[in-house]
């Protein structure tokens, strides 16, 4: 199987932008079918919001020149400056292939960059005994019960 190669998505890079946006909807239509689709406007303006506080890095995973996942990284600037939030996105047909391992290792290493030392990721979590419902009576997504999935810290 071919390396991945890893680079930080240019938000100024249109068909960059397009197709880290296509592997997060097919990724929210596969696992989340009931869910409604993101909103690729609301998307794209995350993408370009404020950065004074907070550093937002979006790593893009690539084998052979496809994208087959990306990595959002939070590191505050102000206070927690040790801390790494992030989110890791892997395509679905190209899961269980090592890309999930290599995006996390990847994090770690450029949060290590930074000076960072406590990483920490949510995943959604089913919650027993309450049904599953994708949208509230206003067309809203119903909130996401998160746990906190991983957790590395040192020194």
């Amino acid at each position: 199987m071919t390396q991945l190669e890893f680079s930080v998505l240019d938000v100024l890079d249109h068909a960059a932008v397009d197709e880290w946006s296509a592997l997060l909807d097919y990724s929210n239509q596969v696992d989340s079918p009931d869910y409604p689709p993101g909103a690729p406007a609301a998307r794209v303006m995350g993408l370009l919001r404020s950065a004074e506080a907070v550093r937002f890095d979006h790593i893009l995973a690539r084998r052979d020149g496809q994208l087959v996942g990306t990595a959002e990284m939070i590191m505050p600037r102000l206070d927690n400056e040790h801390l790494v939030e992030f989110e890791l996105e892997v395509h679905p047909d190209h899961r269980r292939s090592g890309v999930g391992a290599a995006l996390l290792a990847e994090v770690e290493r450029r949060g290590r960059e930074a000076g960072r030392r406590t990483f920490i990721v949510y995943t959604p979590v089913q919650v027993e005994g309450v049904r599953r419902e994708p949208v509230s009576a206003h067309g809203l997504p119903r909130p996401t019960v998160m746990r906190r999935a991983w957790t590395r810290s040192s020194g």
